[in-house]
């Protein structure tokens, strides 16, 4: 009679076994050395490490870059700070660069002038914006300084920031060690009652 419950008993461990493998693994601190912070702490050079990797290969040597920072909302802005650059340049830095050119200048003649190069800007920048993030993707140190910087974050606070994501998975874990010790617990009940005639 107790054969029948081996099944339940045995879903009830695989449930309890893989929750308090989990509690274990999550605690701050553990005797046993066996926890997130200190597996992180073993793997973080090789995390930071892939991490620099990936986003130096694969984000800034695509063309995905180039075209997030040479979108239309980038671009829009940019432009008041280019058009006050532009208004400066042509009220003041032209006459002083050079004055006689500076003379023939009227305030009808600025504007069209602005006009012209904020219309020549909006059509050469997303061009250059391009380039300019697949010449930094080339040459700048991105793999280090991505790797610098996930080392330099704290393992509380990587801890704090999954520990919400691995609840759910844990739960989901926990379903799963049910799952396999009820199926476990029917197969072993089978095989003793194979085995038992």
């Amino acid at each position: 009679m107790i054969i029948y419950f081996l099944p339940l008993i045995t879903c009830l461990l695989g449930w309890l076994s893989v929750v308090l493998a989990l509690r274990l693994f999550w605690r701050k601190q553990s005797r046993s050395g066996f926890t997130f912070r200190n597996t992180l702490h073993t793997y973080k050079p090789l995390l930071a490490k892939e991490a620099g990797k990936y986003v130096s290969g694969s984000m800034l040597r695509s063309d995905a870059l180039g075209r997030l920072i040479s979108g239309p909302e980038i671009l829009r802005s940019l432009r008041p700070e280019l058009e006050r650059n532009v208004t400066v340049f042509l009220n003041q830095k032209l006459k002083e660069k050079w004055p006689m050119v500076g003379m023939f200048l009227n305030d009808q003649a600025l504007d069209k002038m602005k006009a012209g190069l904020m219309e020549e800007l909006d059509r050469a920048l997303p061009g250059m914006l391009t380039q300019l993030a697949a010449t930094a993707g080339r040459h700048l140190p991105v793999e280090d300084y991505v790797a610098q910087e996930v080392m330099n974050i704290h393992e509380n606070k990587i801890q704090d920031a999954l520990s919400g994501h691995f609840r759910r998975i844990g739960a989901r874990l926990g379903l799963a060690g049910a799952a396999a010790g009820l199926i476990m617990g029917i197969i072993v009940c089978l095989l003793l009652k194979i085995f038992s005639v």
